[in-house]
């Protein structure tokens, strides 16, 4: 191969030659030279789409006016012949094979003598009623049974762990505080307003609470304000954090939020 290689002249083609060669070679040949790799992102998108159309243009193709549009694809549509029934169409005739859905054979498992019974009162037997059983037996049930059960089935059973009692709170009573008399006390500066409790309190509006916050930036009475579980937004927070800020009366101040 090399000694080949070797034989080849190099040959110097110019671009005469090269139209020539062009001017020489028919429209599939040329057709088939301008194919180019589909994966060579080098090339446009349109060389490299393997498809194209061979139809001869339509009488609207490239006009604008969509009626007209509309208009040929109507006449086209029109001009091609319905096709011609075999079979002339009956109403209430059935045409072709009528769908008969399979029914599978339900296979009753064969049960021996022995269990036959036992297998037959465990069907009879509601599981509800099991469940009613288990849990009255689980309820009688004393510690040392637990453990006993508990060993049968290979659970580690510990002596020393025992739950702890929950604890009952009692309910508190709700929060009768009124937030506009609260507002009312704090901006005219009220001695008797020194704690304010607003826990549990929902529903209130943001302009009572910017109310509030604007009432207490110059209140040197209040001590401390609790409005826990209230659903404060941020931009309410932020008031709050502005009004402790601007606050320079209240040495003490200890809001709970």
């Amino acid at each position: 191969m090399d000694e080949m290689i070797e034989q080849v002249t190099p040959t110097h083609v110019s671009l005469d030659d090269l139209e020539d060669l062009i001017n020489s070679l028919s429209a599939e040949e040329i057709e088939e030279l301008a194919e180019c790799d589909p994966d060579d992102s080098s090339m446009p998108p349109y060389m490299r789409c393997a498809y194209k159309c061979n139809k001869d243009p339509t009488e609207w193709k490239g006009d604008e006016n969509r009626e007209k549009l509309q208009e040929g694809l109507k006449e086209q549509a029109l001009a091609i012949p319905d096709k011609v029934e075999q079979v002339k169409w009956e109403k209430g005739t059935i045409r072709g094979k009528v769908y008969v859905p399979k029914v599978e054979e339900v296979i009753k498992p064969e049960y021996d003598s022995d269990d036959e019974d036992e297998k037959k009162k465990m069907v009879e037997e509601d599981p509800a009623d099991l469940d009613d059983e288990y849990s009255q037996a689980l309820q009688v049930a004393t510690a040392g049974d637990i453990q006993d059960i508990a060993d049968i089935l290979g659970v580690t059973f510990q002596e020393h762990c025992v739950a702890t009692t929950l604890k009952v709170f009692p309910t508190e009573a709700p929060n009768t505080t009124n937030i506009d008399e609260v507002i009312k006390q704090a901006a005219a500066n009220d001695g008797e307003l020194q704690d304010i409790n607003l826990n549990n309190i929902k529903y209130i509006s943001d302009q009572k609470w910017s109310a509030l916050f604007a009432a207490l930036r110059d209140n040197s009475v209040v001590e401390s304000l609790s409005a826990c579980n209230c659903d404060l937004t941020d931009s309410i927070v932020k008031e709050l954090c502005d009004t402790l800020e601007s606050n320079k009366t209240n040495q003490s101040p200890q809001p709970r939020i």
